[in-house]
């Protein structure tokens, strides 16, 4: 019988000995990048390197493809995450951040294609101008999801606005080892991104319409008039929940009646606090930083509420982590949470109050997130953001 020659089996895996090529090519560009550095990266001989990827243009090739397919695509998969305006600045701060981080490649690979093959080599243009036209879908993708959401100006000429954003992110990834310093790039950014945003219409909360309260009429007039009472102004939360005079009328009511529970003003604070910074509520948070911090609340228990830290006060840390799981639990306490609850020092009397609190809260927070209430004057010092992780780069 004719014996057949069968070709040897490779001794290394052609994706990650291609990853390798890839990484040569990203650091020194294709003219820059020899033979022997690439044979010495990949760990395998000219032989080998020809007969699995053909010469070095084709090898070149095979890596652009590598690169769109896993560095572009991990970028283009972060911006189709970009659901609001604060998405698409911490995303470009966050490349600038990982620029200044000592672990960023001097420049991005497809960039480096760009500005020296794309202009002679066919296949290495076809390539860029794959990937600008995704990182060009996915912003503009991204830029309708913030206009839908009333963060854009209406006449805002999305197709443009894309394309201004993928000529940032270039200039972004040209730098060369030198980059611009990480606040002024910062600075630049913000800059870019304030042309894009709505400008602020002082009567108007996404879409809410805000009734200057001297010329208010009827059931409106009378919610004024019972906020004034409590308050001593009418804050922009009661302006909003008047299109919904009933809510407006519930808050009022239920706030009123906070005072005949049995907890003393931090205790109060505690339940409310923790609620709001569970909710994420921006308007809330800073609003009741400002009421408790007037009538004697420490200041360090009302930065740990806004953190979400430990309290120092044992009985007082309880009440905070009872109050989470109610709100995280939907009210159903897992076996021993309540016996914790009476064992810290606190009653059935407070855990009802707690409860009470919560449907004040939840009122209030969920209202806000709808209306998109603007935060007032008053309660501006105290401003406050949820903390969310950072977008990676």
């Amino acid at each position: 019988m004719e014996n057949v020659l069968m070709p040897r089996p490779k001794s290394f895996d052609p994706d990650a000995v291609l990853a390798k090529a890839m990484g040569v090519f990203w650091e020194k560009g294709y003219d820059a990048a020899s033979i022997s550095d690439l044979t010495a990266a990949m760990g395998i001989n000219r032989f080998s390197l020809y007969d699995t990827f053909g010469d070095k243009h084709e090898l070149y090739l095979k890596a652009l493809d590598a690169y769109s397919q896993n560095v572009v695509g991990a970028m283009v998969e972060r911006v189709n995450g970009i659901q609001t305006i604060d998405d698409l600045e911490a995303l470009f701060c966050a490349i600038i951040e990982f620029q200044h981080s000592g672990e960023c490649s001097p420049c991005c690979m497809m960039h480096r294609a760009a500005i020296s093959l794309a202009a002679v080599d066919e296949e290495a243009r076809k390539r860029v101008e794959q990937a600008r036209e995704r990182f060009h879908g996915a912003f503009h993708d991204a830029l309708e999801r913030i206009k839908r959401a009333g963060e854009l100006k209406q006449d805002l000429d999305l197709n443009q606005a894309a394309w201004q954003l993928i000529i940032a992110k270039s200039g972004l990834a040209s730098y060369n080892g030198t980059p611009v310093p990480e606040e002024q790039a910062k600075g630049a950014v913000r800059f870019m991104i304030e042309q894009f945003k709505a400008e602020r219409d002082l009567n108007m909360i996404n879409g809410f319409t805000l009734t200057d309260p001297s010329t208010a009429s009827g059931e409106r007039l009378e919610v004024f008039k019972k906020a004034e009472q409590g308050f001593g102004f009418v804050p922009n939360i009661v302006n909003a929940f008047s299109e919904s005079p009933a809510l407006a009328d519930a808050m009022l009511g239920l706030y009123s009646k906070m005072g005949q529970t049995g907890f003393s003003e931090t205790e109060s604070h505690v339940v409310l606090q923790t609620i709001n910074v569970l909710n994420e509520c921006v308007y809330c948070v800073p609003a009741h930083s400002t009421i408790a911090r007037s009538k004697g609340v420490e200041v360090s228990v009302d930065e740990s509420l806004r953190n979400a830290e430990v309290l120092n006060d044992p009985k007082l840390e309880a009440l905070r982590v009872f109050t989470t799981q109610m709100v995280e639990q939907r009210g159903h306490l897992e076996d021993g949470q309540f016996e914790s609850f009476i064992e810290s020092g606190w009653s059935k009397r407070a855990a009802l109050d707690v409860v009470y609190l919560l449907t004040v809260k939840t009122l209030t927070n969920y209202g806000n997130h709808i209306a998109g209430t603007d935060l007032d004057e008053k309660f501006q010092g105290l401003a406050w953001e949820p903390k969310r992780a950072a977008v990676g780069a």
